[in-house]
């Protein structure tokens, strides 16, 4: 994808992520202190505890500089590595446009791709090479738009979901969590970065296969052919030229 599309996508998609670093921060303290103590604690700013209500009213601010120091932090290959679990050109969804993306979807007609491609390459690293030239004729499409941000989006949340348990689990000792309570919230967010992960692999499935869906809509371009209505011009045939025996009498 095009740098400038990448970041204008990641920055609509700015305040989805610090909603979910904020959720989970929550959903994490009330697992490990227990609700009571987080409700009291609410209500405890209500009444004048200016300096819990400033963290509470904090925590948004602190999303937002998490996310945008994450999302600058980590190496967008790692991210694609943690989403497809490769390494190397098969960390991207691209890798397999060709040999199984492609072919899998009905919308897509392999001969007519073939046709306007040339010959579809297998490799991981060419594959991604080809698809890409494909995608930068496509960019704007609106199919391939709402497919590339759920990408982005779903694989952000997949690279900050290892920095939020590792971060939780440091806050659970500090505090002195019960184990069975720690256990817990390192369950629930295993399973949450399942499950983003496996969201993330989809959107970036469906990002490839629109792609090439829209490109083998295209017809080919038909050789041209002479307009039948124009018409085709022949040479003027030689006149025969006759003797005066042959022309006959002249008047």
């Amino acid at each position: 994808m095009s740098k400038r599309s990448e970041k204008s996508l990641k920055s609509a998609n700015q305040p989805k992520l610090i909603t979910f670093v904020v959720v989970n921060l929550v959903l994490a303290g009330i697992t490990l202190a227990g609700h009571e103590t987080v409700i009291s604690s609410l209500r405890g700013g209500v009444k004048g505890d200016w300096a819990l209500l400033a963290r509470v009213v904090g925590l948004p601010a602190f999303g937002t500089l998490a996310v945008g120091l994450l999302g600058w932090l980590i190496p967008r290959d790692w991210k694609e590595a943690l989403v497809f679990w490769r390494l190397g050109p098969g960390r991207l969804p691209s890798s397999e446009a060709f040999t199984k993306i492609a072919p899998a979807d009905p919308r897509i007609d392999m001969h007519q791709l073939s046709a306007r491609l040339g010959s579809l390459p297998t490799d991981r690293a060419q594959q991604n090479t080809v698809w890409y030239s494909v995608y930068r004729k496509h960019s704007n499409e609106a199919a391939v738009n709402d497919a590339n941000s759920a990408y982005l989006l779903y694989r952000d949340m997949t690279a900050i979901v290892p920095f939020l348990i590792v971060s939780l689990m440091l806050a659970a000792g500090v505090i002195g969590a019960s184990l069975p309570r720690t256990l817990a919230l390192a369950l629930a967010i295993g399973v949450e970065f399942l499950l983003l992960a496996t969201a993330a692999r989809n959107a970036g499935r469906r990002l490839v296969a629109n792609v090439l869906a829209i490109e083998s809509a295209r017809s080919t371009k038909p050789a041209e052919q002479p307009s039948a209505a124009t018409p085709t011009l022949s040479k003027p045939r030689p006149r025969k030229k006759t003797s005066k025996a042959e022309a006959g009498p002249t008047a």
